[in-house]
C-alpha cells in the first residue's frame, strides 16, 4: 500500500493494527535502515543513499508524515523488541501505541526433545557441544555470522573450550544457505543447508 492509500486508511473511525515485519513502514523506503537515521532526524544522514541528488528517501518519509499526522487510533504491532524499540524512535511511530506480540509456533510440531535422541537424529554423538546458527541467506550481514565468527575465535582460545575441540566435543551446526566463510570457522560444522521438513528443524533446534 502506498502511503496516499494508507493515508486513506488512517482517515476512517476505526481501530487499525499494523503488524511490522522490518523497518520500511517508518523510514523513508528501506526495509533496514542499516546506518540511515533520517527516520529519527529529518537532519540525519543517510548511509544508504549517498549519491540521492532528489533527497527522494527523505520526500518520501516527509510523505508519509504529513499523511499519516493525525492517525491517532493507530496500534502498532513488533514480532520482535528490537523491531518495537526501533518503532518507537521513529518520527512516524514515536508518539503510537507499540506493543510486541513474538511470532507464535504450532506446539505439536515445535516441542523439547530428547537432546540426545536428536543429535543422533542428525549425525552428532551425544557427547558433543554444539552451537546452533541460522539464516536463510548466510552471507546477508544483519544475520550476525561475522559475531558467530568472532565468538568462536575467542572461545577456542579459552581451556574448556580447547579441551573439547581436541577431543573432537565442541561443533557448531549451520541451517541455511552457509556463508561463503564457513570452512574459516575454527571448529567442525554440521551444515543443514536449507530445512523444509519440521521434525529436522525440531531436532536442530
Amino acid at each position: 500500500l502506498s502511503p496516499v492509500t494508507l493515508g486513506r486508511l488512517s482517515k476512517i473511525n476505526r481501530p487499525v493494527v499494523w503488524t511490522l515485519h522490518d523497518e520500511f513502514a517508518f523510514t523513508g523506503g528501506y526495509h533496514y535502515s542499516s546506518g540511515s537515521n533520517i527516520h529519527t532526524d529529518l537532519d540525519g544522514s543517510d548511509a544508504q543513499l549517498k549519491n540521492d541528488p532528489f533527497s527522494l528517501s527523505l520526500l518520501n518519509l516527509k510523505d508519509k508524515l504529513t499523511l499519516w499526522k493525525n492517525w491517532d487510533n493507530l496500534t502498532v504491532v513488533s514480532p520482535s523488541v528490537w523491531l518495537a524499540e526501533e518503532a518507537k524512535k521513529s518520527l512516524l511511530f514515536r508518539n503510537k501505541r507499540v506493543e510486541v506480540i513474538a511470532n507464535g509456533h504450532p506446539e505439536d510440531v515445535f516441542y523439547p526433545e530428547d537432546r540426545a535422541e536428536a543429535k543422533a537424529k542428525l549425525g552428532i554423538s551425544e557427547d558433543t557441544l554444539t552451537i546452533l546458527f541460522g539464516a536463510a541467506n548466510g552471507n546477508e550481514f544483519r544475520k550476525g555470522f561475522g559475531f558467530l565468527q568472532e565468538l568462536l575465535d575467542e572461545m577456542v582460545e579459552q581451556k574448556v573450550f580447547k579441551e573439547l575441540l581436541s577431543q573432537n566435543r565442541l561443533a557448531a551446526v549451520v541451517i541455511g544457505s552457509p556463508n561463503q566463510e564457513l570452512e574459516k570457522l575454527p571448529i567442525p560444522v554440521f551444515s543443514t543447508g536449507s530445512i523444509s521438513d519440521e521434525d529436522k528443524m525440531r531436532w536442530a533446534y
